[in-house]
């Protein structure tokens, strides 16, 4: 039943992974104009203006962690017969590890929000790719934890 409620919470996770990354992320009004800008967006935007990093650590921490961390969830649990304890051990301890990471694009986006609210001539509100991105973060989490590593068998 746990196992079930793992692959369900991923699987939403998934899609909403998807959502979060089409759907904007944020609407950015300055001089009467409204933006709104999504993570995809985002990443083009600061390699198109020549920030490489800054572009690459948007796309690896809002996207590419977040889907590796879903299909590595996906992998432990379609292979929970895995005979290697050893091997197991280091795909738990993985998805672990890059779930430190999860928080940072919601984390940044209340720093920015907070900042602009001092300035009078720019406001960033959130928009429901955030939302959908704080959810893909909760519903990876949960399904990480639900994961035991005494589900693993050596076979």
């Amino acid at each position: 039943m746990r196992l079930q409620i793992a692959k369900s919470l991923n699987i939403s996770a998934f899609a909403l992974a998807i959502l979060a990354n089409i759907v904007p992320f944020m609407n950015l009004y300055s001089f009467g104009e409204v933006e709104k800008i999504t993570i995809i967006q985002t990443v083009t935007d600061f390699i198109d203006s020549g920030s490489w990093l800054l572009g690459s650590i948007v796309f690896v921490a809002s996207i590419l962690i977040p889907f590796i961390k879903i299909f590595t969830i996906f992998y432990l649990l379609s292979n929970l017969e895995i005979r290697s304890l050893p091997k197991k051990n280091r795909i738990h301890s993985f998805i672990e590890y890059i779930g430190k990471w999860s928080m940072l694009d919601v984390f940044l986006l209340a720093i920015i929000i907070s900042i602009t609210k001092k300035n009078h001539s720019v406001e960033i509100t959130a928009e429901p790719g955030a939302i959908y991105f704080l959810m893909v973060v909760i519903f990876s989490i949960l399904a990480s934890q639900l994961i035991s590593k005494k589900d693993f068998t050596n076979g």
